[in-house]
């Protein structure tokens, strides 16, 4: 579940990629199209974004890709149940068993919205078919790590997945975003994007790794 396109290769492309090789059904739902709060937004634009999306999509080799269109940065003017409402149908009609997520440290309010959205559809249910094993929260570079710690808090993981064999992947696939994509030392440049996974692998004894907060893990029988 991302707020916007982009946030899904930046957060977890690696693992996404990881997950499609292995056989899993990857699914993303994008709350908001991420261009409709810029002054310069137009249809064109949004389409171009959505375009990119789904190049992303293809590289990550993912099942399919659903685009809610909320409004941009103003996720926080919808009336929480309409959005929470849309997504449960959408994970309802996949399937879905594990989500991912924003982590709730996010500087952006779309991604603190994904994050309370994600924890909500993800409730423990009765209906062991339907019951949402996992839930992950993902850190996103030019928002997470904005936060003061002195502001409540910051993104602090506690699952890592090795993504060494999907790096190149993971960066190929924001090489859609091309127009999302800034020049060093901007954490939303490639080296930087690298830097961070080869950082996150060296906390947690691997190569390269992607960084979550375990929200919650259920192990049926």
């Amino acid at each position: 579940i991302a707020a916007h396109p982009d946030d899904e290769v930046l957060g977890c492309g690696g693992t996404l990629a990881m997950l499609s090789a292995r056989g899993v059904p990857v699914d993303v739902i994008f709350l908001a199209d991420g261009e409709n709060a810029r002054h310069a937004a137009s249809k064109e634009k949004i389409s171009k974004r959505r375009a990119a999306a789904r190049n992303a999509g293809k590289i990550l080799s993912l099942r399919s890709m659903h685009f809610l269109d909320f409004p941009d940065n103003r996720l926080d003017s919808v009336p929480r149940l309409e959005i929470i409402q849309a997504v449960e149908a959408r994970i309802e009609e996949l399937n879905t068993r594990h989500i991912f997520s924003h982590t709730r440290w996010d500087v952006n309010i779309d991604h603190q919205i994904a994050h309370e959205v994600a924890i909500t559809v993800a409730r423990p249910s009765r209906n062991a078919e339907r019951q949402i094993l996992s839930l992950n929260f993902f850190e996103v570079l030019s928002s997470s790590e904005w936060r003061p710690q002195l502001h409540g808090g910051q993104f602090n993981p506690t699952c890592f997945i090795d993504v060494e064999k999907w790096l190149e992947v993971k960066l190929q696939a924001l090489k859609c975003y091309e127009e999302e994509l800034r020049a060093a030392p901007h954490p939303r440049s490639e080296i930087i994007v690298r830097a961070q996974c080869v950082l996150r692998g060296s906390q947690s004894g691997l190569r390269a790794a992607e960084a979550f907060e375990l929200g919650r893990l259920i192990i049926p029988n």
